[in-house]
């Protein structure tokens, strides 16, 4: 019994030193950073009143080296794991260099391009002192690719927790998150040496904490927000690199779920509303790596209008991911496949929740895009290129998981498989004239059309097959070719699709306008769920920048519409609710989309409308002129 209390008093001894050494520092820098000139000034970007040192990360950096020597000098070194005395050297090299160039950010406030170029040539000294990606996905890459990889890989741990760093206490907080995450990963590796070095990192981040919450007395600074990023770079390095499979690689970027998800959006933001610009040949463009407040912790912010809530909201978003990325650690093989499926529904649920402003500009890139008939050229002709790679990678998919070949053999002895298989449905598509279709503006007939074509073209590439390799095993046979109709087919509608409902979801909800400031919009009602209802909506949609209008639902007589949805809007039901209806939604304008006549219904329609001061018009689909 005292021997396997004393093996973890490791646990409780090493994380309570990191964290009061961390404690110290911190006291020390919020004394020695003023006077060295590294000091944060409020105003721009930041939410701060007052001037705050920074560079405080260089706190967190010597309290965890020190802990983390200690452990491996201690009786304790004997510990299994790879975080051990030969990789010591390893990772302090890198991050002595990591460190100077934060401190340099600090003091100087280098551009950001300046820091790229360091911080990749740091991430390759950490590849050729063997801290690399060699398997990914069971993939094993050769030593360019892995180069490549490992590269990225690290620059996108860094950046991630740089870009993140914009609130009291967030980029801390998170990295105890994420420790705690991992460390529970590595637990159930039976990794106890990296363990524990994993709490003490999360345990000197803990300690820096007291004094960076809100309202802070110091601030990591990029010297802090890289060490970290780049401790989480070499850590999902060391847990990958016990299992070859997705979920060892996705596990470390779950843990640091939430700056990654801000770096995604970032890019995705800066990129598409550069594009907008160009676009519309409007000036001030900025630079992917350029700054903004529109940052996960700045809308959040914008939302609560409480540093702490806001704060806590962001933590408990990084500990859901966490305890997820725990799951599909512990579960392994066993029910992965839904695990993914359940990481899908909160992806797409986050996106629609947070990332209306990039959903937005992307939908005005494309519709500013086809309104000027070169540009809509250009963009039909990416769709034969798209409808390729698609296919390949289908093709590919299809024979890794479904033959006992691996990808290179899959490249390299299957390639005339890949010529019968896809070319058979792309000379389809060309005859078809799918090309010649402008998507934005499909119709249910266009897809249905596209739907037959991709059957018709690969029934060609199953008759080709079975001419040229006979059937041999049916079920293998069969199991090949619905598979990739399946994921191919999906994927080319998919595309088609998603465009469309992207601009129909955000308009629908009048994101824009909110995003823009635009308050009480009014709520419109409309009466009659027939083509009138739809040239309507189709109207509205068009002009929702002038006249915006937030649609309820639809009021119609037929009894069998009563609770249905048509045009993506609920019918509440026929005239006998229209009170019920406005008591309930408080709606301001009634459009009267349908041919009543000039009976008593309409008598008692407008009355109605008198009474409850609703502005009412009749809305006449021949008189509408929609562009073109």
């Amino acid at each position: 019994m005292s021997s396997i209390l004393y093996k973890y008093l490791a646990y409780l001894l090493f994380p309570a030193a990191a964290l009061l050494l961390s404690w110290i520092l911190t006291m020390i820098c919020i004394r020695v950073l003023p006077l060295l000139d590294f000091v944060d000034n409020p105003g721009g970007r930041h939410i701060h009143k007052e001037k705050t040192p920074r560079g405080g990360g260089i706190a967190i950096a010597v309290a965890f080296f020190c802990v983390w020597w200690l452990l491996l000098i201690s009786p304790w070194s004997y510990l299994m794991g790879i975080m051990n005395v030969k990789l010591f050297p390893k990772v302090i090299i890198p991050t002595l260099f990591i460190l100077v160039l934060g401190l340099l950010d600090d003091r100087f406030n280098l551009r950001a391009g300046y820091k790229l170029f360091p911080q990749a040539i740091i991430a390759a000294f950490c590849w050729y002192f063997g801290i690399r990606l060699d398997n990914i996905f069971g993939f094993e890459m050769g030593n360019m690719l892995s180069l490549v990889v490992t590269v990225f890989w690290i620059l996108g741990f860094i950046n991630a927790f740089n870009l993140i760093d914009g609130m009291d206490g967030l980029a801390a907080g998170l990295a105890v998150i994420s420790s705690i995450c991992m460390a529970s990963v590595l637990t159930l590796q039976h990794t106890p040496l990296d363990t524990i070095v994993v709490i003490c990192l999360g345990a000197a981040c803990l300690g820096f904490l007291r004094y960076n919450f809100y309202p802070a007395k110091i601030f990591l600074g990029d010297t802090g927000s890289m060490f970290i990023g780049f401790m989480f770079a070499v850590i999902g390095i060391i847990s990958s690199a016990e299992e070859a499979t997705f979920s060892s690689v996705l596990i470390p970027l779950l843990a640091a779920g939430v700056p990654f998800f801000d770096v995604f959006l970032a890019i995705w933001r800066r990129a598409s509303k550069n594009i907008l610009m160009r676009i519309r040949s409007e000036s001030g463009a900025n630079g992917i790596m350029d700054a903004d407040k529109e940052h996960i912790h700045h809308r959040i912010l914008e939302q609560h209008s409480n540093h702490h809530k806001a704060v806590f909201v962001i933590y408990s978003i990084a500990g859901l991911l966490a305890a997820y990325a725990v799951l599909m650690q512990f579960m392994k093989n066993k029910a992965q496949g839904l695990t993914f499926v359940l990481l899908l529904v909160i992806s797409i649920t986050v996106i629609r929740r947070l990332a209306t402003f990039e959903m937005w500009n992307s939908a005005k890139v494309i519709i500013d895009g086809l309104h000027r008939p070169k540009r809509g050229v250009v963009i039909s002709m990416l769709h034969p290129f798209y409808d390729m790679m698609v296919l390949i990678l289908s093709f590919i998919l299809t024979y890794f998981l479904l033959s006992e070949y691996g990808i290179n053999d899959v490249i390299t002895k299957n390639y005339i498989d890949l010529i019968y298989y896809i070319f058979p449905i792309v000379i389809i598509l060309h005859i078809g004239r799918v090309y010649q279709r402008l998507w934005m503006r499909a119709c249910s007939k266009d897809y249905l059309t596209l739907i037959e074509l991709l059957i018709a073209g690969n029934l060609i590439s199953l008759f080709v097959d079975y001419q040229l390799n006979g059937l041999g095993d049916i079920k293998r046979f069969c199991a090949f070719h619905i598979f990739f109709f399946f994921i191919s087919s999906s994927a080319i509608l998919a595309e088609r699709m998603f465009l469309r409902y992207l601009k129909m979801s955000i308009i629908s909800k009048n994101l824009y306008m909110k995003k823009l400031g635009v308050r009480n919009i009014p709520k419109v009602v409309i009466y009659g769920g027939g083509v009138r209802c739809l040239f309507y909506l189709t109207n509205h949609y068009n002009q929702i920048e002038e006249e915006p209008l937030n649609v309820v639902g639809i009021i119609d007589d037929h009894p069998a519409l009563s609770g249905q949805y048509i045009y993506g809007y609920k019918v509440f039901g026929g005239f006998q609710i229209l009170g019920e209806t406005h008591a309930k939604y408080k709606f301001d304008k009634l459009v009267m989309a349908c041919k009543i006549g000039s009976g008593d219904r309409k008598r008692e329609i407008v009355e109605f409308c008198k009474i409850n001061d609703i502005t009412f018009t009749e809305f006449d689909f021949q008189e509408v002129a929609f562009p073109t």
